[in-house]
């Protein structure tokens, strides 16, 4: 399971999950940072739940994961999280200052 989402749908994220699979959480930006967790079911029914700080990659190392995820996003079987706003690059100091209040992902375009 892949929750770039954050606590807001992981709650129902983790009642989905079979025996035995993983979460990866990878953001947290747009639905919440803090969730409650029933240590009972997660042992239970051998959940992980594992965390990715994504910007602590470099685009060296990123590269091999998003090769391997291309295909899944180009067959529909993931989507993209919603674009909230684009911005120019020369407005890039503006943009950032929007992340936090963002309902999605903040672009940059050339």
């Amino acid at each position: 399971m892949l929750n770039g989402i954050g606590a807001s749908v992981f709650p129902e994220f983790l009642s989905v999950m079979a025996k035995g699979a993983r979460m990866v959480v990878y953001s947290a930006s747009f639905g919440g940072r803090e969730t409650t967790l029933d240590l009972f079911a997660l042992y239970r029914n051998r959940h992980q739940i594992l965390g990715l700080d994504t910007a602590a990659r470099s685009a060296v190392q990123g590269a091999p994961i998003l090769r391997e995820l291309t295909p899944l996003f180009e067959s529909g079987s993931l989507a993209p999280p919603p674009v909230a706003e684009t911005y120019p690059l020369r407005d890039a100091l503006h943009a950032y200052s929007r992340v936090l209040q963002a309902r999605g992902k903040i672009v940059l375009l050339p």
